[in-house]
């Protein structure tokens, strides 16, 4: 069997049922139709930037390669503060994941995934000041961080770089 091939003009109404889809909670939809689309337009933003939603939405699911699903896409964004933006929403959604499993060990690989989407989150800051959901979503790691205090650095992590 073949995949069926959108046409150019068929490209907004794909848009539109992908945007439904996201909207309905059928991220795994969502997906093949952006899918889709990008094979039509490889370069359709939209289609991109909700692709890349639906895979993050799917790493709730703890499926094999969910991470690298969704990182393979950042390289694709247009400029240097999407690419960090999204970088970063990847690791605070894997670290949002992780920090649910309610483990010790969980709690501690959370922590760094917290704090390198964290780091993300400033470089998207620096490339455009302008944009203020960088900040955002740093004071949102943080707030949660704050709030679970078992989301830590391992003490291993603490000796060794001095980590607070």
């Amino acid at each position: 069997m073949d995949f069926k091939i959108l046409q150019a003009q068929e490209i907004n109404a794909a848009l539109a049922e992908a945007e439904d889809c996201w909207s309905g909670s059928q991220p795994e939809v969502a997906e093949s139709i952006c899918q889709d689309i990008l094979e039509a337009d490889p370069n359709h933003e939209r289609a991109l930037t909700l692709l890349f939603s639906s895979r993050v939405a799917l790493l709730a699911k703890g499926l094999p390669k969910g991470v690298e699903r969704a990182q393979e896409l950042i390289p694709r964004f247009g400029s240097e503060f999407e690419r960090a933006f999204f970088s970063g929403v990847l690791r605070e959604s894997q670290a949002r994941y992780l920090l649910q499993q309610r483990g010790r060990h969980s709690s501690f690989v959370a922590y760094s995934w917290f704090r390198h989407a964290m780091d993300d989150f400033e470089e998207a800051g620096r490339q455009d000041p302008s944009r203020p959901e960088s900040k955002l979503h740093w004071n949102a790691c943080l707030r949660t961080l704050q709030a679970n205090p078992q989301c830590a650095p391992a003490p291993e992590d603490i000796e060794e770089h001095g980590i607070e």
